[in-house]
């Protein structure tokens, strides 16, 4: 009795052992590429693929760097790469860009980035020396206006960018984020202006007075400026886009997701912004 208890318990473990090496070998493991994909890209999808739900190593995520979009004959580019992305829902219906700031220094951004998932990220920041990081290929979507598939979040949202055949889609799907260096609301303390965090910005910021004229930007009577060079490259940016996407609404944040505020009120709308919201 005991001798046939022991078979039907060795066969039982066997087939048990053989069922579970048969899911482990079967099951893919591998981040599948887009077929699409460019072939520079591949490697940094696959890492951020397999392992953005089980923890990111910074260093390993750096040598996963891809080739930058931008020319670096017309660009002062460097890739910084995060793993907060996903596959556009038609990977090359880029309609418009949305402009944002950093709320501090692009160090702290792309670092946040880096380490944060999910969260945010934009496909480029914008430094205050003129410098650009690339951190998302603009083949993919960046995490940087989430509307959560509810227009109520982005009411303001153009149909070009959010309507698809009567489906609302989030904004972050169809457009290229770019982050503007800038600490955006800054507060004077003795001499000094420091940011929300209470980090001191750059001495030779220029410092924009803003005349209280709308209601969106309450959080401080002082903007940190941008700088001649940090616009000079974005205007040039902007048409490096249009050049290979063709014309694309340009707007911020603030004109799309109703909670936000950059760019601010130092931002020349009037010059670089082709929708504003009514």
């Amino acid at each position: 009795m005991k001798a046939k208890f022991f078979i039907r318990f060795l066969i039982g473990t066997v087939l048990l052992i053989l069922f579970n090496f048969h899911i482990v070998c079967s099951e893919d493991h591998t981040a599948r590429i887009p077929d699409d994909a460019r072939p520079e890209t591949r490697g940094y999808y696959t890492y951020c693929m397999s392992h953005r739900d089980y923890g990111i190593d910074i260093y390993e995520l750096n040598e996963q760097a891809f080739i930058s979009d931008l020319d670096v004959n017309e660009f002062q580019v460097e890739v910084k790469p995060s793993c907060n992305f996903s596959r556009r829902i038609n990977d090359t219906d880029i309609r418009g860009v949305v402009i944002h700031y950093t709320n501090g220094s692009s160090q702290s951004a792309w670092s946040w980035w880096q380490n944060q998932y999910p969260g945010t990220s934009a496909h480029y920041i914008i430094n205050r020396d003129g410098s650009i990081i690339q951190s998302v290929p603009e083949i993919y979507a960046a995490y940087h206006i989430g509307c959560y598939l509810n227009d109520e979040f982005c009411g303001n949202c153009p149909d070009k960018l959010c309507n698809n055949k009567g489906y609302f889609y989030d904004p972050e799907e169809t457009t290229i984020a770019i982050e503007l260096e800038n600490a955006g609301p800054v507060f004077p303390d003795n001499g000094w202006y420091t940011d929300i965090f209470h980090n001191p910005i750059p001495d030779d910021a220029d410092i924009f007075l803003y005349d209280g004229s709308d209601p969106l930007y309450h959080a401080s009577q002082y903007y940190e400026a941008f700088s001649e060079i940090q616009l000079t490259v974005l205007e040039k940016l902007l048409a490096d886009l249009e050049q290979r996407y063709g014309d694309l609404i340009i707007l911020g944040h603030s004109d799309i997701h109703q909670v936000s505020v950059d760019p601010g009120p130092a931002f020349p709308k009037a010059k670089f912004f082709n929708y504003l919201s009514e």
